[in-house]
């Protein structure tokens, strides 16, 4: 199967300009279950997950990958709810050089079935239960509307391998070689909604998350001592950077809910002395008016990431003031990246009112909203894009 690579002249600028480089999650993780094994990756469901637990359970995830002989490039659908064991599966089928396919984990039948169709993935990796269902429900479910899953891997919550499926006769070779993803090949498959009901997928490789993560660590202005707080789905744009690239570069711990409930995040944002939250509007709004019924001790936070939506102004003024932390967000799309944002160093009406500045490099233009042309030179309105 031929596995997507991105252009090689524009790949080879952006290394060039130190904007991509030649490590993947997977080789960072590696790197730090080495050089401190019992440090901690995820905090979720009471448990800190090390980083040499994320590395071992990556490695066995991706032999019992490889114990089929898939192609590499070959695509594998991931529904898993939010916590430490998605992100080990997605390291583990980086590492057996196969692409992921991020499928939200509340995600309607009619939607698994679609990007399983429109993917081309015929294995699906899901945890025993979804949501008070079997998982062989589930895939019965979804065969029904047309979608054949050859091969269904079980991980439990805890990351662990609980059903390899493997044919009879088959055995997990602890000596498998790993084919690991290049950080400029496609390393996964998401979707967006569109516009026809129906979700289109978007590609990604590694190094296109890496370089979001050196602008949100300007952005941020991170330290070494941040704890992050991801609460939005891991498979999406915004749950990608801030629970499986960034914190992981940084050597961060990262706080992880499987559901997102305002009372609890903020109990955990107390205990953990979380200082980089990151939620959508609407869970921020929550936020706040948990703490109203409830206060926390909540002056650990510096920086809160938020976007997805419209950012209310007087809200986000709240927020600050309540907190001391600062609102920063991103503008762009799952499928176009960052074309601006804010930052720890933008003064407060710019951060609170717009969506910041402009990211040279994205080489952003104005699109005629009816005729999709690029607007003439003097006009400011029009529909972003680069």
């Amino acid at each position: 199967m031929e596995l997507f690579r991105a252009d090689p002249d524009a790949a080879a600028d952006y290394h060039a300009q130190g904007w991509w480089g030649d490590d993947t999650v997977g080789s960072i993780v590696a790197a730090r279950a080495s050089v401190q094994p019992d440090g901690v990756a995820f905090i979720a469901d009471g448990r800190r997950y090390t980083w040499a637990e994320y590395h071992t359970d990556a490695d066995d995830i991706a032999l019992a990958i490889l114990a089929t002989e898939p192609e590499r490039g070959e695509r594998i659908a991931v529904m898993m709810p939010d916590g430490p064991a998605v992100h080990a599966v997605f390291v583990g089928i980086e590492r057996a050089g196969c692409v992921a396919v991020g499928i939200g984990a509340r995600a309607g039948d009619r939607e698994v079935a679609h990007l399983l169709s429109l993917t081309g993935a015929r294995t699906l990796i899901t945890t025993p239960e979804q949501h008070g269902r079997t998982a062989a429900a589930l895939r019965s479910d979804v065969a029904a509307m047309g979608a054949s899953v050859d091969r269904q891997l079980l991980i439990g919550l805890d990351a662990r391998v609980v059903d390899a499926a493997l044919p009879d006769g088959v055995e997990i070779d602890p000596d498998s070689p790993f084919r690991p993803i290049h950080p400029d090949e496609l390393f996964l498959l998401n979707s967006t909604s569109g516009t026809t009901g129906l979700p289109k997928c978007v590609m990604h490789t590694q190094n296109r998350w890496f370089y979001f993560h050196k602008l949100a660590a300007e952005a941020g202005g991170f330290g070494a001592d941040e704890v992050f707080f991801g609460a939005l789905p891991a498979p999406f744009g915004f749950g990608l950077w801030t629970a499986h690239f960034t914190p992981t570069a940084l050597g961060a711990p990262t706080v992880l809910m499987d559901r997102f409930d305002a009372h609890e995040a903020l109990d955990l944002i107390e205990r953990e002395r979380v200082t980089v939250l990151c939620c959508v509007s609407t869970q921020f709004i929550m936020l706040l008016n948990a703490q109203a019924e409830r206060p926390r001790d909540l002056s650990s936070l510096r920086a809160m990431f938020t976007g997805g939506e419209a950012v209310p102004f007087e809200r986000a003024a709240e927020f600050e003031e309540t907190t001391g932390a600062k609102v920063l967000q991103f503008y762009g799309s799952n499928e176009t990246g960052a074309l601006s944002y804010t930052s720890h160093a933008t003064n407060r009406e710019t951060r609170l009112r717009t969506a910041g500045h402009v990211i040279p490099e994205m080489h952003v233009r104005l699109l005629d909203p009816e005729t999709h042309a690029e607007v003439p030179s003097g006009v400011e309105e029009g529909q972003p894009a680069c």
